[in-house]
C-alpha cells in the first residue's frame, strides 16, 4: 500500500509540470536518486553504501514484485526520468495534433508546421536545449525511424517525416 501511495502522490507531485521544460541528465539522475531513496525506505532496504547488492535495478525489481505481484502490464513502477520523458513525448504529440489557434501550439511550434518555434532575436551565447527538440529526438530514435546520424544530418526532415504518424496516432 505504501508503494502505491508513494508512486501516486509523492512522485506525481514531484514531477508536476516538468514535461514543459528541458531537464539535463544530471537533474533526471537526481530525481531518480530521490525515488530510489524513498522506495528503499519503504522496503526497508539498506543503501548501496552498506549493502552492495542493493543496486537501483534490484530496488526496482523488488518494488515491482511487491506492488505488482501478478506482473500486469503497465502497472510497474517506472523511474521518474522515464515518466517525465514519456509525459514530454505525449505532450508534444498532443501539441502537434492540436489546431493552430491553441495557445500551447502557438508558443511551442511554428504556425502550420511541426517544427519547434525558434526565437528570432536571441542573445549571444550557447543555444539552450529545448524540450521539444529532445522529445522529437527520443520519439525518432525510439520508434526506429532512423539512427542518431540521420537525426543530426537533418532534424527538420525527420520531424516532417514523423508528422503524419503523430497525427494518425500511429506513434
Amino acid at each position: 500500500f505504501k508503494l502505491s501511495v508513494y508512486d501516486a502522490i509523492i512522485c506525481s507531485k514531484l514531477v508536476y509540470g516538468l514535461e514543459t521544460i528541458h531537464l539535463p541528465q544530471s537533474v533526471l539522475s537526481k530525481l531518480d536518486a530521490f525515488q530510489f531513496k524513498g522506495i528503499g525506505e519503504i522496503l526497508n532496504m539498506k543503501t548501496t553504501f552498506i549493502t552492495r547488492e542493493n543496486t537501483n535495478v534490484r530496488v526496482f525489481d523488488r518494488a515491482n514484485a511487491t506492488a505488482n505481484p501478478k506482473s500486469k502490464p503497465n502497472q510497474n513502477i517506472r523511474s521518474l526520468s522515464h515518466y517525465v520523458q514519456g509525459r514530454q513525448e505525449s505532450l508534444l504529440k498532443h501539441t502537434v495534433r492540436s489546431s493552430n489557434e491553441d495557445p500551447l501550439r502557438q508558443c511551442t511550434l511554428e504556425y502550420n508546421k511541426p517544427i519547434p518555434f525558434q526565437v528570432p532575436k536571441r542573445r549571444v551565447g550557447r543555444p539552450r536545449l529545448n524540450w521539444t527538440n529532445e522529445a522529437y529526438k527520443r520519439i525518432h530514435l525510439k520508434n526506429n525511424r532512423g539512427i542518431e546520424l540521420t537525426w543530426k544530418a537533418d532534424p527538420h526532415q525527420a520531424i516532417w517525416n514523423m508528422e503524419t504518424d503523430i497525427r494518425n496516432r500511429s506513434l
